[in-house]
């Protein structure tokens, strides 16, 4: 499981290095050219600064960095929800949330939270017990959806394996990314164990999940699945 989802990283990480490097080229030559209109109108010092290097470098700069990762990332999740993975993900996590007292479908609302948190706290219908769904509401903000992969995968690479170069550097930063996930998911059954001993007392109710078959993933709805997220 984590190996698939490392795989799935190590992609999003090297593949996002290209069209991010062309993305930020192609934005420095508008940039240059913007301040080269602002010095023929004789602009002010403090108004060039504020619109090329205040907004429009800070907007370009975090779409660059930010939407490679996301075109690479959805449509691979999307292919692993496809395929009929993210079920056996819960089966497998079941004996952990099991024992932090709670049900085994909080996993496949927890799964639901890596594509939105948002979608994971709605998802959370699926659970029978108002006390689970409250402890499964509360705890989806320490898995780190869709929105967030492209921030941890920019300070894993810049902070943790800038020391690094080559196959070496991309390595780092997919181990450094799932190492904050799983802290994520050590987090969600720590505070989940937390509040069924303190405010939300009470025992897991039983969970029953029928493992669908695998499918093969058509790359149509994928693509489609990502574009409506």
């Amino acid at each position: 499981m984590i190996l698939f989802l490392g795989l799935v990283f190590w992609l999003t990480i090297i593949g996002s290095n290209y069209p991010s490097k062309i993305l930020l080229q192609f934005f420095e030559l508008i940039q240059s050219k913007l301040l080269m209109i602002f010095d023929c109108i004789n602009s002010p010092t403090w108004l060039k600064n504020m619109v090329v290097l205040g907004v429009f470098q800070t907007v370009t700069w975090i779409i660059s960095v930010m939407l490679p990762p996301m075109a690479i990332f959805f449509p691979l999740f999307s292919f692993l929800e496809d395929l009929g993975f993210l079920p056996r993900l819960a089966f497998n996590m079941d004996g952990f949330f099991s024992k932090a007292k709670t049900n085994g479908k909080q996993m496949i609302t927890m799964c639901m939270g890596f594509g939105c948190n948002a979608a994971g706290v709605v998802g959370t219908r699926i659970i029978e017990t108002p006390r689970e769904r409250i402890i499964a509401s509360i705890t989806n903000s320490f898995v780190p959806c869709n929105g967030r992969y492209p921030f941890l995968i920019a300070v894993s690479t810049i902070f943790i394996a800038n020391s690094f170069s080559g196959f070496k550097s991309s390595i780092i930063s997919t181990f450094a990314v799932i190492i904050m996930i799983i802290i994520g998911i050590m987090l969600t059954l720590l505070i989940s164990r937390l509040l069924s001993k303190t405010i939300l007392k009470g025992e897991s109710s039983s969970f029953i999940l029928e493992l669908p078959p695998y499918r093969k993933p058509k790359l149509r709805k994928d693509i489609s699945t990502f574009y409506i997220r």
